[in-house]
């Protein structure tokens, strides 16, 4: 499975991924923006979303960290958002040499909450867009949408349900990425990541919950961590500008941004 990926500008290589039921050009404004400070950006859309192919055979978030691996630059720094996150993270862990530098929005190790990870989604939440998918998958995709984007503008939310619809996922992949967000838990290989890391928390995310920087510093005390003031899921778009420097301050420290 060969994934499709968009790559522009010249300098160090910078990876995309988005989240679950999106595609690369969700990343657009942001990644082109870093193609125009030095950076040799790949922005990927994941197996069956946007232009990639659908998946044929099951997929966890190990093999979907190896397939955004095959079409990616050794070396590369990686940016990841929500879904994208996680894979990000497990190629990290996976690959320690081979990714220079890791970013993750709205993402943490692990997506569902249990007894000792108390800040996350409840699991009947992803259940019940279980249920949705095998009934109407694309009536749930825009309810998932809906929860992402609460109290953001409603031209930007019209414009990611455009951008959403005009390259619709498959309804498999969205089955395998839904189990992925479910079932993963990568909290024990967190340690095997070398690359230095910054994690990027929406104050106002009621998926990822800014209070899960607190479980993250524990487990890994020597990330970088920025909590946005007023963001919710999806701050590369209502708080651009500081992820932006979020994003190109941690690049710089890393040496993967030209000075």
């Amino acid at each position: 499975m060969t994934l499709f990926v968009r790559s522009f500008g010249l300098g160090p290589d910078l990876v995309f991924l988005h989240g679950w039921g999106f595609h690369g050009e969700v990343w657009d404004d942001l990644a082109k923006t870093l193609a125009g400070c030095g950076q040799r950006v790949h922005v990927v859309d994941l197996p069956g979303h946007g232009r990639s192919p659908a998946p044929t055979v099951p997929l966890d978030v190990g093999r979907l960290a190896a397939a955004v691996r095959e079409v990616v630059p050794v070396g590369s720094a990686w940016v990841g958002w929500s879904l994208g996150g996680m894979v990000a993270i497990a190629a990290a862990a996976q690959y320690p040499e081979e990714v220079r530098a890791l970013v993750v929005m709205g993402a943490s190790p692990r997506f569902v909450h249990g007894p000792d990870w108390p800040e996350a989604v409840a699991p009947g939440v992803l259940a019940d867009f279980g249920r949705g998918l095998r009934e109407d998958w694309r009536t749930t995709l825009l309810r998932f949408l809906a929860l992402q984007t609460r109290g953001m503008e409603s031209q930007t939310v019209r414009r990611l349900r455009t951008l959403i619809l005009a390259l619709p996922p498959d309804a498999n992949a969205l089955a395998i990425g839904l189990a992925v967000l479910e079932e993963t838990d990568l909290r024990p290989c967190l340690s095997t990541i070398t690359c230095p890391t910054l994690a990027l928390l929406g104050e106002r995310d009621t998926l990822v919950p800014v209070a899960v920087s607190m479980d993250i510093a524990r487990l890994r005390p020597d990330w970088r961590i920025k909590c946005l003031a007023g963001a919710g899921h999806l701050p590369f778009l209502t708080h651009r500008d500081e992820v932006l420097s979020a994003l190109t301050e941690h690049l710089s420290i890393v040496g993967h941004l030209p000075t």
